[in-house]
């Protein structure tokens, strides 16, 4: 075969591979690909505005033309980025051109125009004119010389988004919003309606509700009723709002369909010193009132606010009481007298008979819950080993005039009856009785029941009858139940006998893996600390500080500890210097614009052969993977991943510093490579022709 002949076979169109780069924190990311039910890629949504109104993905019943001046939908938007609307005659976008598309707002970076509207394939891939298919000739969508974009905008954009101008079809200037949609006007004269959690049909007439005509983007970012989803004529968005701080296990916002019943999610959310109550229609919980899965049939938009009471089960609340740690209390003299007192019946100035023995308190612990009472707070329960509630009438060993856990008992209120029986799985079973803290200390508390017995409880140390304790910094005053519910030096774990707590504390409300379990030290013996190292993401764990500032007495992983006291050490963090992340091949830094192509490979096989066997030899050392340099984040140790959106276009993989890419087949994906030290990402954006 003639090597002319074999140019022709293996010849064929131009393959291009284009790589935008764009290095950020997770921070600076939100994605919302969880909510849609497909796939939403980082590139949508990300930059300085990313939540509220920004989030969304929006179809094409969701925005329209809108003639102000009678509040209709008027069909259709148009493509702004070219032309004005005086002279809008082929502007209209037609429902062939939408199909599987959907817009997003971003913020432009332009103060005058700062709204853009943008355009992106249902793949996440933004819509460019010349690109894209089913676009008009005249379209300037995603192309630099869109009649719309500024130079303000396109600067801003191009270095804050990995799309950079791609999708923008619109610059924009705000009108007004309120919670169903907003109205928003392009740099050349056409205007839009975007209903944020409805799908409407033409003709329909909007009715703003307290519309804000002083709409900034911190406002459209923080609206929290607009869906996440995509909506079409006849639906109706059903959200869920947490209503509070560090909410975790959130259902996802939901799609009503026109007369068609829904069943609510099922989903329960999580929230650390709170109890999940329900749904309300009112942040107050003065609304209508909805089940976790329960059904909704009204044809309306419908947000859900989530019903918190507040439950304690830290600090004090979470200190697990044996009977070397549970004491009378002889105040006067500041020492252990004994057992406690059975305070369920009677009242301490007629106490024969109520102090506990040894039996009835062997293999059983204590423990203080809330009682829902603001008189007396502190509810004292007493359990079995194996976590069953005390109850008098079944213990077989207690007094006979003995009340724990049962519902005459003296030292239990009516509100607390009411509260525990609502609150707890087993109610008020367990209860010896309620009552107030009047002192405490890093150590232990100081505890008094409604009917005036006196208890002091070490959460830290194994006590015996006789000991001495000595207050240290004591308080007072002001002691509520959040108050003990913060306490951090206080020990989640049983001590017994000549027994000391050493209390881990991570010092921080960031996520923290790794974290060791309590230790005991033993009375007279020397305790070597763990050494287990938590692990916190963009920090180094420098070591246990007896400070939560890190000025108290320093401790490493492993060190020996030889005091007589409990101790609570916290984590000391030092935040990586982190440099952003960039990508480089053969040592030079990678282009904003990268181009793999096998086409280029082939060519040089031509060239340098001189005969077909030549060239075919040639031919089998073309590749379409590539290797590239990670370079940037905290440091030398970092640990890097890598991650395809589409692993049947791209393959890839890291080691050490080194990323491996391999194109299998025609398509788009986005590769994410991830510095698992630091938090920061390199988001690769990559379209795979494979010529062969």
């Amino acid at each position: 075969m003639k090597l002319h002949e074999v140019k022709k076979r293996v010849l064929c169109g131009v393959l291009t591979l284009t790589m935008i780069f764009s290095s950020t924190s997770f921070q600076g990311i939100t994605v919302k690909a969880a909510l849609t039910g497909t796939q939403t890629t980082a590139a949508v949504h990300e930059g300085e505005y990313y939540t509220g109104v920004f989030a969304g993905r929006y179809g094409i019943d969701q925005l329209f033309d809108y003639v102000m001046s009678t509040s209709r939908l008027n069909s259709l938007p148009f493509d702004a980025s070219w032309g004005t609307a005086y002279a809008s005659t082929g502007h209209q976008l037609k429902t062939t051109t939408m199909e599987g598309r959907y817009f997003v707002l971003k913020y432009s970076g332009d103060s005058d125009y700062p709204i853009a509207l943008c355009v992106y394939e249902n793949d996440g891939t933004p819509v460019v004119a010349g690109r894209s298919k089913n676009l008009l000739t005249s379209s300037r969508i995603g192309k630099a010389d869109n009649i719309c974009l500024t130079t303000e905008a396109k600067t801003y954009m191009k270095k804050t988004y990995t799309d950079g101008i791609e999708g923008v079809m619109a610059l924009c200037e705000m009108g007004k919003a309120d919670q169903n949609g907003l109205y928003f006007s392009s740099s050349n004269g056409f205007g839009y309606y975007l209903s944020g959690n409805q799908g409407r049909d033409v003709g329909e007439k909007i009715t703003w509700v307290n519309a804000d005509t002083d709409v900034t983007m911190e406002k459209l970012a923080g609206l929290d009723k607009y869906s996440y989803n995509e909506l079409s004529s006849g639906e109706y968005a059903v959200m869920y709002q947490a209503n509070g701080e560090s909410v975790r296990n959130m259902p996802e916002d939901q799609v009503k369909k026109q007369g068609v019943a829904l069943t609510l999610s099922d989903k329960k959310p999580r929230r650390t010193g709170y109890r999940f109550k329900g749904w309300n229609t009112a942040e107050d919980g003065s609304g209508d009132t909805y089940a976790a899965g329960s059904a909704y049939t009204s044809n309306s938009v419908l947000t859900l606010y989530a019903v918190w009471e507040r439950y304690y089960e830290s600090g004090l609340f979470n200190v697990k009481l044996s009977k070397s740690q549970f004491f009378d209390n002889v105040t006067s003299a500041n020492r252990i007298n004994g057992l406690p007192y059975d305070a369920s019946w009677g009242t301490a100035n007629a106490s024969t008979g109520h102090q506990f023995t040894e039996s009835q308190v062997q293999d059983r612990y204590f423990l203080f819950r809330y009682s829902g009472d603001s008189s007396y707070p502190f509810a004292l329960f007493m359990y079995e080993g194996d976590g069953t509630p005390v109850v008098a009438s079944e213990a077989g060993n207690l007094s006979k005039w003995s009340e724990i856990g049962q519902s005459d008992n003296t030292c239990m209120t009516t509100s607390g009856k009411k509260y525990m029986t609502a609150t707890y799985t087993d109610g008020y079973k367990g209860l010896v009785c309620q009552g107030k803290i009047n002192k405490y200390d890093k150590n232990g508390v100081q505890f008094v029941s409604k009917n005036g017995f006196g208890y002091y409880v070490s959460c830290n140390r194994g006590y015996k009858k006789g000991d001495y304790i000595a207050w240290s910094g004591a308080v007072t005053s002001g002691i509520t139940v959040d108050v003990m519910d913060s306490v951090d030096t206080f020990s989640d774990m049983e001590m017994l006998e000549g027994e000391y707590a050493l209390n881990y504390n991570v010092n921080t409300t960031d996520e923290v893996t790794g974290m060791p379990d309590t230790q005991r030290k033993e009375d007279l013996y020397n305790s070597v600390l763990t050494m287990d190292e938590p692990q916190r993401s963009g920090y180094i764990f420098v070591g246990w500080n007896t400070k939560k500032d890190g000025t108290g007495k320093m401790y490493m992983p492993g060190a020996r500890y030889e005091g007589e006291q409990s101790l609570t050490v916290y984590a000391i963090w030092e935040e990586l210097d982190k440099s952003p992340l960039s990508l480089e091949e053969n040592g030079t830094a990678a282009p904003k614009v990268y181009t793999l192509s096998n086409r280029t490979l082939i060519s040089d096989a031509l060239d340098a052969s001189d005969d077909a066997d030549a060239f075919y030899s040639a031919l089998n050392q073309v590749t379409m993977t590539r290797y590239m340099d990670i370079k940037g984040g905290a440091g030398e140790d970092d640990v890097f991943s890598a991650k395809s959106s589409d692993e049947s276009v791209v393959e890839c993989s890291v080691e050490g510093s080194k990323l491996t890419m391999t194109g299998k087949t025609d398509g788009f994906a986005y590769v994410t490579v991830t510095d698992e030290t630091s938090g920061q990402i390199v988001v690769v954006k990559l379209f795979c022709n494979i010529c062969g």
